[in-house]
């Protein structure tokens, strides 16, 4: 494309409302939400050159993502099949080179590329990216030509206001001069940051010097405020933009992009925010795609606490460290249930290309006993202060199996998202195995020491903390004597059956017969 063909205004990337690029925010699922409340495009966070460079892409079909992964399977980016056409994939570069090998990465899969030349903080700059590219119009000519010449998506970038105003005025023509499809300003200089005010004025002449769409950026309000740029007819007539672009507005309520849409005239000078109420349902649906496409709880917790603020529910969910704790908060723990069922099951490992883990040297299938156990810590010690691990191996030191020489040996494979399986052999004669995925290896030693607890019929168990009907493991039971797949009374009782009811698990170790024959 070449300079006069970018004079015809891109109709893509006008009277839009977009999702900025954060960090540690703008990822899948606070992507999927933007677009559920009304986003015409979105923004991933910023990705470095090099490390989009170094990332292999695979087809998830169980979440119908794509998932961009570093040598080490690090999850880099996952994009989803419904945000292909209004995504915009971030990049942090210094050089047309690398730029050109990280849009190539992902250019299939995204509706643009963005280069970012405006990010002030030391992490972006001091790598020669960001705001610093400010300082450097060569440079910046060189990437956004190379990559309008040679990729077949958008390209577009953004920028902050530069010191100098003629300076400014002739970086956003040599910005359209390069092709590119739009410009984002933010309204603040390097130096400034979010409590400075927006310079309204300056976003306005340099709106004016380009004929390519240009999208407002800078404009938030404040956390109990959103401010009063929540029409673009406002944003057009304020700053002379075609769109507008939203950040700390979206992460302190992603709602604001459904009122954006709605609100035809503003009744006051500003419009005070949902309610907290409000933005917990907004956090809700936030924590269900968390769950759903296998996010860290940490990622939720940073987000839940830039939006929602000081709150009781805020406080409970920074105490948390297990996902299942902060469904719980939200009532949605059977949501977690079924959607970290469906997670595990079609977990494949990227080492041994295989969709299970198998046990080795187990000839016979029926001395293999697997189900779905995670081993969720902070709820299993309020029930039971002995790890699994450390009951299996007390039991097999106990005189009963003096001769036996039964020692539990655990064998952990990893899985993609950085997470374990783990096999508990004992004996090699017997194999127990929990097909949940955890997040460490000790996790997933544990979970396994705790199937062959349950197995061997040593640890009583609720039926929520099943997720598949065992045959093998029905028989093996000894406390309570029901079926899992019983009628429904017996599966009412047992799954109100309660850990807290019974004695200290230590003093009531008790082993079937059959137990005992597996290693004679």
């Amino acid at each position: 494309m070449s300079g006069s063909d970018a004079s015809t205004k891109d109709n893509c990337f006008g009277n839009c409302v977009i999702l900025a690029p954060m960090v540690r925010i703008s990822k899948l699922p606070m992507r999927l939400l933007a677009l559920d409340y009304g986003a015409d495009f979105v923004f991933t966070e910023e990705i470095i050159d090099r490390r989009l460079m170094s990332c292999s892409v695979t087809r998830n079909e169980a979440l119908s993502c794509f998932d961009f992964r570093e040598p080490d399977h690090t999850l880099v980016l996952r994009i989803h099949d419904r945000e292909k056409d209004k995504l915009l994939v971030q990049i942090g570069t210094a050089s047309s080179e690398n730029a050109l090998k990280a849009a190539k990465i992902v250019e299939n899969y995204c509706f643009g590329v963005d280069i970012n030349m405006g990010c002030p903080k030391s992490f972006s700059t001091t790598g020669g990216m960001g705001a610093a590219l400010l300082k450097k119009p060569q440079i910046v000519e060189q990437i956004l030509t190379t990559l309008v010449k040679n990729c077949s998506v958008k390209i577009t970038c953004k920028i902050r206001l530069i010191p100098n105003l003629e300076d400014g005025l002739q970086f956003m023509r040599m910005i359209e001069s390069c092709g590119v499809n739009a410009v984002t300003v933010h309204g603040r200089f390097q130096s400034e940051r979010p409590k400075d005010q927006v310079h309204l004025d300056l976003i306005k002449l340099y709106a004016a010097e380009v004929k390519i769409p240009v999208i407002a950026n800078g404009l938030a309000g404040t956390r109990e405020s959103l401010g009063e740029f929540l029409t673009l007819e406002k944003v057009k007539n304020e700053t002379g933009c075609d769109s507008l672009m939203v950040a700390r507005n979206a992460m302190w309520n992603c709602s604001v992009f459904k009122i954006i849409r709605k609100l035809k005239n503003l009744q006051s000078e500003h419009f005070s925010v949902s309610t907290v109420d409000e933005k917990t349902q907004v956090a809700k649906k936030l924590l269900k795609y968390c769950v759903t496409f296998d996010f860290p709880v940490q990622y939720f917790k940073y987000a839940v606490q830039n939006s929602i603020g000081d709150h009781p529910i805020v406080d409970k969910v920074r105490n948390t460290t297990l996902m299942s704790e902060v469904c719980a908060q939200f009532d949605l723990e059977e949501f977690y249930r079924s959607e970290l069922l469906k997670i595990s099951l079609t977990m494949e490992s990227p080492l041994q290309k295989k969709p299970k883990l198998e046990p080795n040297g187990i000839e016979d299938d029926r001395n293999v006993i697997m189900f779905s156990y995670p081993f969720e810590y902070n709820k299993y010690r309020k029930v039971i202060t002995v790890p699994p691990k450390t009951l299996l191996s007390e039991f097999f030191n106990k005189p009963l199996f003096k001769n036996c020489e039964v020692k539990p040996r655990f064998e952990t494979t990893p899985f993609q998202d950085s997470r374990w399986k783990c096999v508990c052999y004992l004996s090699e004669r017997r194999a127990f195995l929990s097909t949940y995925c955890e997040r460490n290896k000790k996790h997933a030693e544990q979970g396994a020491a705790a199937v062959a607890l349950i197995g061997m019929g040593m640890m009583d168990h609720r039926l929520d903390m099943i997720y598949r009907n065992e045959p093998t493991l029905s028989h093996l039971m000894t406390r309570p004597h029901f079926s899992l797949k019983g009628d429904s009374d017996q599966a009412t009782e047992l799954s109100s059956f309660r850990y807290e009811d019974q004695i200290d698990l230590k003093t009531r170790l008790t082993v079937h017969d059959s137990v005992l024959e597996w290693f004679a």
